[in-house]
């Protein structure tokens, strides 16, 4: 996820966190910010994009 609110960044990476127990972070690149999950062994990192997609987060990826 990616967006130019720092607020919005913050609100669904604690939202993300809630419903997966997992840290999410924000992720600075001004003018844009983006939450990074991670770092994960690359099955569970796999499983948790198709986990991400299928819950609406479409052009969620991994970086190895």
């Amino acid at each position: 996820m990616a967006t130019a609110s720092p607020d919005k960044a913050k609100a669904t990476a604690a939202q993300l966190q809630r419903q997966y127990g997992m840290d999410f972070k924000v992720v600075s690149a001004e003018p844009v910010y983006r939450l990074q999950l991670g770092p994960l062994e690359r099955a569970q990192a796999e499983k948790m994009l198709s986990t991400l997609r299928q819950d609406g987060y479409r052009q969620a990826f991994f970086i190895n």
